[in-house]
């Protein structure tokens, strides 16, 4: 599982790559997932939680500026 960092400013910071058993914390800013590989994860959102209202799009970012750090 790949997970895309943004700052608060939807501006594109860098990718960090999550196998078995990892565990990340977000406490700030935006993310997004990409799918390398089947996958079964668990995301824990503290609540309450308005899909309408909380989530927001980000446009795709090209594959050719993913920084993996």
């Amino acid at each position: 599982l790949r997970i895309d960092f943004y700052s608060d400013k939807k501006n594109y910071l860098f990718s960090k790559i999550i196998k078995a058993n990892d565990i990340v914390t977000l406490i700030q800013g935006s993310h997004g997932f990409k799918t390398i590989e089947p996958v079964e994860m668990l995301e824990v959102k503290q609540g309450p939680f308005h899909a309408k209202r909380d989530k927001i799009k980000f446009e795709n970012i090209d594959e050719k500026k993913i920084k993996i750090i």
